[in-house]
């Protein structure tokens, strides 16, 4: 890219990157828990919304949710502790992939990476509605509270937009390149220039 586009090719790199992660989840929702195109669907657009709500990148809920899929097997039950662990992590400073993975260890019993990070559950019958109560609405209230986080993710957002509609372009330029026939062109012009 030349660098005067840079504003085009930052676009088209986000747009990637939302497609890789996008991609990812998929995979490890269709092998995880058998999630159909449709389920599929029905979870963008539910971390969608809670990137809108919680002001954190769909690139970082992503992977806490493939994670709590994963440690829960239930499509709902993710969605619902994604929710839990992005209100903890707003609340306690707490890395999300950490906390995510910390409550997919609860719910199959292990409480310790939740005291790790100090959060107190020891003894608690059930610590994964104690941190629901303790922390519900953390994540708005940190988001409603800080706007320029809010305008990054809406940006960002409209930054993988404009990406969308250039790559299409930008993969038949990458498939023309890499043809033979321009091979070839590239090779001739490279010798004859030495």
């Amino acid at each position: 890219f030349p660098s005067h586009d840079s504003s085009l090719q930052a676009s088209a790199k986000a747009a990637a990157e939302d497609a890789k992660s996008q991609a990812l989840l998929a995979n490890g929702l269709r092998n995880s828990v058998g999630a159909t195109n449709a389920q599929i669907a029905a979870t963008e657009e539910s971390i969608r919304q809670m990137q809108l709500s919680a002001s954190v990148a769909d690139d970082q809920i992503r992977p806490a949710f493939d994670n709590l899929a994963r440690a829960t097997g239930s499509l709902t039950e993710a969605t619902r502790l994604t929710n839990i662990a992005l209100d903890v992590s707003a609340a306690t400073g707490k890395d999300l992939g950490t906390v995510s993975i910390a409550l997919g260890k609860a719910v199959n019993g292990s409480t310790t990476a939740l005291s790790k990070l100090g959060l107190n559950v020891k003894g608690v019958a059930d610590p994964i509605g104690l941190l629901e109560q303790r922390f519900q609405g953390a994540s708005e209230a940190a988001a409603e509270t800080d706007p320029f986080q809010r305008l990054n993710i809406v940006f960002g957002e409209i930054q993988e937009q404009v990406g969308q509609a250039l790559l299409p372009e930008l993969n038949n330029l990458a498939d023309w390149l890499s043809s033979p026939e321009v091979q070839a062109n590239i090779e001739t012009l490279t010798q004859n220039l030495s």
